[in-house]
């Protein structure tokens, strides 16, 4: 402490480092005189202004890897849906494993990363997939103040991978793989749920979500207002996005093949034992679920139909069927429940693509003189 001296009174100064921007300020204060129990008695005074300034930050708790995790979890399940919740603890759960759960955040670096990501798997699309995740994960720690700078992150680049060309017809059935998918499916259940998806081209949830209420005879639409999402908590959830909620026309097809489900699900009920408000459900009356309903049936008649990669495959074969018809890209749009989407663009594309070189060729064969 010094004491400075103005006008017949002094005042007692003292220097402490501000921990907010690591100068270093002055604290004072001003007293009547020099005496030796004034000074002590001011020097305590600046001890304590000095205590509370510098006590305003406190010290950083240090995080493990796994900890900051399940708060990252914990943040994502009150901010969104159910179904984006389960992939991403999936995600991060398999990462916390992959980095280490007892890793201090603040030792991480971008060669321990690097090195823990390649040993984790070979193929570079997986490997890029923990890198956006881990990025994603300390980015987020870093506006929370769990860590302190993470622009280290910056230099951890994605690892190059071969290009692959994706063909397009790969994405959804024609017309006679179809047929021969819903021959080939040994459970009368699954052939309806096949047809009505293939027909109305809803999300596997959204019509897991399906009440009969929601199919509407007199207006001659199924309205599409939610989606089911079989996670922990297994609940009803709005659709995908804003453009996803819509009334799908009920096209006669389609009409005949709802009240065939509705018959199935009222006979299949009383012979189950069950009561259910659903359009379609599970063996139990319970709402049929996309991972363990369909993926493990269709797997056994892939070796016969191999473009059959999931349910959804049967969103796309809609857009074929409807573009085969003629319908045009932004009514199929509507009718999907989207604004935008590359595959369907790519499939209509495709599909009438091919639609014009088959008139071509009929044309080509006309011979007028």
């Amino acid at each position: 402490m010094w004491v400075e001296e103005n006008n017949g009174k002094y005042k007692c100064c003292e220097k402490y480092k501000d921990p907010m921007t690591g100068k270093w300020k002055k604290v004072s204060v001003t007293v009547t005189d020099k005496k030796r129990k004034t000074l002590k008695a001011a020097e305590k005074t600046l001890e304590g202004e000095i205590e509370k300034k510098t006590a305003i930050v406190p010290e950083r708790k240090q995080i493990r890897f796994g900890e900051l995790v399940d708060l990252y979890l914990e943040y994502q399940q009150e901010n969104v849906k159910e179904s984006t919740y389960k992939s991403c603890g999936y995600t991060y759960h398999i990462l916390a494993g992959i980095v280490g759960q007892d890793v201090l955040i603040e030792n991480l670096n971008t060669n321990y990363l690097e090195i823990k990501i390649k040993k984790y798997s070979s193929k570079p699309s997986v490997r890029n997939h923990y890198i956006d995740a881990v990025k994603t994960l300390l980015r987020w720690a870093e506006r929370k103040d769990y860590v302190g700078d993470a622009g280290y992150l910056r230099k951890l680049e994605p690892f190059k991978e071969k290009p692959r060309r994706e063909k397009i017809q790969d994405k959804f059935l024609e017309p006679e793989e179809l047929r021969e998918l819903i021959d080939a499916l040994p459970d009368e259940r699954y052939q309806l749920v096949t047809r009505f998806l293939a027909l109305s081209g809803l999300r596997f949830g959204e019509m897991a979500a399906l009440t009969k209420k929601d199919v509407d005879f007199d207006a001659g639409v199924i309205h599409v207002t939610k989606t089911y999402s079989p996670g922990i908590r297994k609940t009803l959830d709005t659709p995908k996005t804003f453009t996803s909620e819509r009334d799908v026309f009920l096209q006669p097809e389609l009409w005949k093949l709802c009240k065939e489900i509705l018959q199935f699900t009222r006979i299949d009920s009383l012979a189950g034992g069950y009561r259910t408000d659903l359009f379609i459900s599970s063996i139990h009356g319970t709402n049929l679920i996309n991972g363990c309903d369909i993926r493990y049936l269709y797997a056994h008649i892939r070796d016969r139909i191999e473009k059959l990669g999931s349910a959804h495959t049967l969103r796309h074969t809609h857009t074929s069927l409807l573009a085969a018809e003629g319908v045009s890209l932004d009514a199929i749009s509507r009718r999907l429940g989207h604004e935008d989407s590359n595959i369907t663009r790519r499939v209509y594309l495709h599909v009438t693509e091919k639609l014009k070189e088959r008139d071509n060729a009929q044309i080509a064969k006309i011979q007028i003189f």
